[in-house]
Order: C-alpha cells, then structure tokens, then sequence
C-alpha cells in the first residue's frame, strides 16, 4: 500500500509543482537512491524531488541522511520534498529545520500528507 500512496502523492505533487510554474524533468534511469523528479524553480534555480515516508520519529534521522546525500549528490540544487508521515506539517518542520539549516540545505518545496 505505501508504494501506491507513495506515487499518488508524488503525481499530486507533480500536479502542484506545474500549477506553481516549476519546470519539471523526469529522472528516467531511476537510479536507487536518487531522486526521480528535477527541474527548475520559477526563480530558475535548479531543483531535485523525492517523497519519503516517515512514521516513527527515529525515522527523521535516516530522512535527514537521505537529503543530505541528495544535496551532495546535487551541490548546486534545491531540495523539493513529499512526505507521507503521521505528523502535521508543523511538527516535521520542527523536526527538519535545525538539522537541515546546519547542513545548509534548503528546501524549495515541502508537501507533508499527514493522516494517511
């Protein structure tokens, strides 16, 4: 079940990014571990996406190892990030914010599904 919530949300997303005007490129070699969506923002800057799931809050932790990757594996991009977690949008800022500020990453989107 949580693959099929996985892709809805990361199509609503999609949906959202284009109604937003993101520039979008599909990451088709699907590499494990990658980010399977690109583009770039309305301001122009280069972007990747990818959704996670987090239920527990010791999953934070490997979420937060998993951007920080993403961001050495594309130093010169946004982060754009799908959550499916049962925490509100509030409290995975709280959990994000700190550890994400000290690595200097930056968050061009976030979309938490919280309740799923």
């Amino acid at each position: 079940m949580k693959a099929e919530q996985q892709f809805r949300l990361a199509n609503f997303i999609v949906s959202d990014l284009q109604t937003l005007n993101y520039k979008l490129f599909l990451n088709v070699e699907l590499v494990e571990g990658s980010p399977f969506l690109s583009g770039v923002t309305p301001k122009g800057r280069p972007f990747v996406f990818d959704v996670f799931i987090a239920e527990f809050d010791d999953e934070y932790e490997h979420l937060v190892e998993r951007i920080i990757k993403i961001k050495n594996d594309y130093p010169n991009s946004d982060v754009a990030l799908g959550l499916l977690t049962p925490f509100t949008q509030r409290q995975v800022i709280k959990k994000l914010l700190e550890p994400l500020f000290i690595h200097g990453i930056r968050l061009c989107y976030l979309k938490v599904f919280a309740n799923y």
